[in-house]
């Protein structure tokens, strides 16, 4: 059996239109063997993936790769918060040891767009081996629009990333990403993708972060 408890994301106050969207089962991608549910910790609130396998049978002894890819798209029921979304809004949660940091080039907007690092958690319970690879990501786009003399908008975006390697029965550390008060935005939506590096490894979310703009519409 394979169990991941990966991070949904949440306001201070454990409120989120995300959990809204999974709590009515409104959760595209999940394969028919794969139980996903919520579970709350009483300060974080994580989304429990279980399956009793994953990955595709290997082909003249070479391991393929499987891509699953979990989205919950959600409305919101007045504006976001996108300058402060750590005190505001919904992000990953817990957020320990934030550092500012440099944000990049393609969505900086001087005086208004802040990128911080910092840490949070995710759980993970597999037997695989020993040179399996295992890469977890989740994305968080959100956005407000709005139209006065031409369509606008502003964002932000939070990730978190992990790579395990081998066996895994536990809590493991990994980095959050969190770029806040820019203008432009792709989709918006709660990502997860998964994809095994061989029969028996797991190989979690690997999200697609940045996007172009192209005939005046960002994708990805």
């Amino acid at each position: 059996m394979f169990t991941f408890f990966l991070p949904v994301p949440e306001d201070i106050k454990g409120n989120s239109p995300i959990i809204t969207e999974i709590s009515n089962h409104n959760v595209t991608g999940i394969p028919h063997d794969w139980s996903a549910t919520l579970y709350g910790t009483g300060k974080t609130t994580y989304l429990k993936i279980s399956t009793p396998s994953l990955g595709l049978p290997p082909i003249n002894g070479s391991s393929q790769t499987a891509i699953v890819m979990l989205t919950v798209t959600a409305p919101s029921q007045g504006p976001i918060d996108t300058r402060t979304p750590i005190q505001n809004a919904a992000v990953f949660r817990p957020v320990q040891s934030i550092q500012d940091e440099t944000c990049p080039a393609l969505n900086a907007t001087p005086g208004q767009t802040s990128c911080y690092q910092y840490l949070t958690s995710i759980y993970a319970d597999y037997t695989a081996s020993p040179g399996a690879v295992v890469r977890i990501n989740a994305g968080l786009d959100a956005r407000n629009t709005w139209k006065i003399s031409e369509p606008a908008s502003n964002a932000y975006k939070n990730t978190v990333a992990v790579e395990l390697h081998g066996d895994n029965h536990g809590w493991v550390t990994t980095s959050g990403w969190l770029e806040s008060g820019y203008r432009l935005v792709r989709c918006t939506g709660y990502h997860f993708l998964i994809f095994p590096a061989n029969l028996i490894s797991r190989s979690l979310p690997e999200f697609p972060f940045y996007c172009h703009r192209q005939n005046g519409y960002c994708t990805l």
